[in-house]
């Protein structure tokens, strides 16, 4: 390993997933970028650049954030040579490349690397196969788009996983499965955002993986953008318009002063969100993961329900207890340390009311009412949660829960910027208690919580105040508008190179 092998730079994922393409057939790529998104039921919108100008856009009236991606760039698109961009107008990712086949890609690229000394400094005019330019001996490539709605998403995609992994081994999972903790604290966060490893057990409690609805997926690796993606796919990632124009996206935008203080902010675990698509088995709603949440952090529901904590030793409160993980009845201190609730919107509307069940559904709650708490969390819907960067830009701790990356996905550390949440919730009350504090460190007889007198877990109020000022300092250098711009220029120009110039024909040369 070399001593730079560590390292993630901000701009690592952008090469992580272009690095494929250079096994590609550029005319193949053109042909693609040109043409996906010539039928209308392919739900991708494209936007072509010709003579540096956006000369114009597909589909725009049914996909209007394509707009937003056109103003984006609109700074510095007169520097961009003449491409063809593919945008994804689905919520989910779209390509998932198996496993054997995307090595032999890497490979292709890997032994194809060589020197720049033949490129020119200046961009090829008139270049053939974009748009509009497509001689008639040139064969339009099929994208190769499968309607896979409804099908269980571990089992669509797991081809895409290494061999030897949990979710390609049947037997090894479930003997994983017998070794696993009940309350397990987030220490890899890449890892555990692996979907080869941790698929067999989530596969059935978030709505991507467990039905998604409106799936258009390929096995083939095509050239579309996509907001967020799993690690088993092949999409390009790139900055969500929804963090672009908050103005349009609706309750994205952070503003500081309708922020609070530290020391004014309450000690709860806050949060607001829609019922998302549900899954076509509706009788599983209440395990998908947002239903989940509210059910897991509303006191009444949750009264007489044992949970786990990791307790710490009353003598020593830096060093946690022989046994670890305590047993923890959470009813009366969600009550006063939590506060997560649906919100009217989503696939019911305004008509939520005892919708799958579930009642008490707020009126919708602005971004800086959150601010009233110490620890807000973040939550997939559908697809990424577009709230995150208000979050972290904000002066309270974001905790987050997710199957996705995203384009800053490299730019930012769980336990620097942010607290990880597993989506499985087995750390919850772990997390809170960690931070809110429980219990006195001389016995806990005399308090009226007396289902849990044997729990003691030390307060750790300035780590959270410490990760939540790391993160709001650390958006406000890498997660602007200006970054936005700068990640997807960096993006333009490799992608360009791919339009025009394999390796293997630089080698040739």
């Amino acid at each position: 390993m070399t001593g730079n092998a560590a390292f993630v730079g901000p701009f690592q994922q952008i090469m992580d997933d272009l690095r494929p393409f250079w096994g590609v057939d550029p005319k193949v790529i053109r042909s693609l970028a040109a043409r996906m998104n010539s039928r209308s039921n392919t739900e991708v919108a494209g936007v072509h650049i010709r003579d540096g100008a956006v000369s114009s856009v597909n589909h725009l009236r049914e996909w209007p954030r394509a707009g937003g991606f056109v103003e984006m760039i609109q700074s510095f698109v007169k520097d961009l040579p003449d491409m063809d961009i593919v945008l994804n107008r689905l919520t989910k990712p779209r390509v998932t490349v198996p496993w054997d086949d995307l090595q032999k890609l890497l490979r292709t690229e890997e032994g194809s690397r060589v020197g720049t000394e033949h490129t020119k400094n200046e961009f090829s005019k008139h270049q053939s196969g974009l748009l509009g330019q497509e001689s008639p001996k040139d064969t339009v490539v099929d994208p190769e788009w499968q309607d896979r709605s409804g099908e269980r998403y571990m089992s669509l995609v797991k081809e895409a996983c290494p061999p030897k992994s949990l979710v390609r081994n049947e037997y090894l999972a479930k003997v994983v499965s017998l070794r696993r903790s009940n309350n397990t604290i987030i220490q890899n966060h890449n890892r555990s955002l692996d979907l080869c490893s941790i698929g067999p057990f989530v596969s059935d409690i978030h709505t991507m993986l467990y039905a998604p609805l409106d799936l258009r997926n390929t096995r083939r690796l095509v050239p579309i953008f996509s907001e967020g993606k799993t690690n088993v796919n092949n999409d390009i990632l790139y900055p969500s318009t929804l963090y672009w124009d908050t103005s349009k996206a609706g309750n994205y935008e952070y503003d500081d002063k309708y922020d609070y203080a530290w020391e004014d902010k309450h000690d709860t675990l806050f949060w607001r969100g829609t019922i998302t698509d549900p899954p076509l088995a509706e009788k599983n709603w209440k395990d998908m993961q947002r239903d989940r949440l509210v059910r897991n952090l509303d006191g009444r529901l949750m009264a007489n329900t044992n949970v786990t904590v990791i307790g710490t030793d009353p003598l020593h409160p830096n060093v946690y207890g022989e046994d670890g993980l305590l047993d923890f009845q959470p009813a009366k201190y969600a009550l006063e340390h939590s506060d997560a609730k649906y919100v009217k919107g989503g696939v019911c509307g305004e008509f939520c009311d005892g919708f799958a069940g579930v009642t008490d559904f707020q009126n919708v709650t602005s971004i800086a009412e959150q601010f009233h708490n110490r620890y807000v969390l973040d939550v997939d819907g559908d697809g990424i949660s577009a709230r995150f960067r208000a979050l972290l830009q904000s002066r309270s701790l974001p905790i987050k829960s997710t199957v996705f990356k995203e384009w800053h996905s490299s730019r930012l550390f769980a336990w620097v910027h942010f607290v990880p949440l597993g989506i499985e919730y087995r750390e919850l009350y772990s997390l809170l208690t960690y931070f809110v504090g429980y219990g006195n460190a001389e016995g806990n007889e005399g308090g009226e919580d007396w289902v849990n007198k044997d729990v003691y877990v030390q307060r750790h109020e300035f780590e959270g105040r410490l990760i939540a000022k790391r993160g709001s300092e650390w958006a406000a250098k890498v997660l602007r508008r200006e970054d936005m711009e700068v990640s997807f220029f960096y993006f333009a120009y490799p992608f360009y190179f791919l339009f025009i110039l394999s390796p293997r024909f630089l080698r040739r040369r």
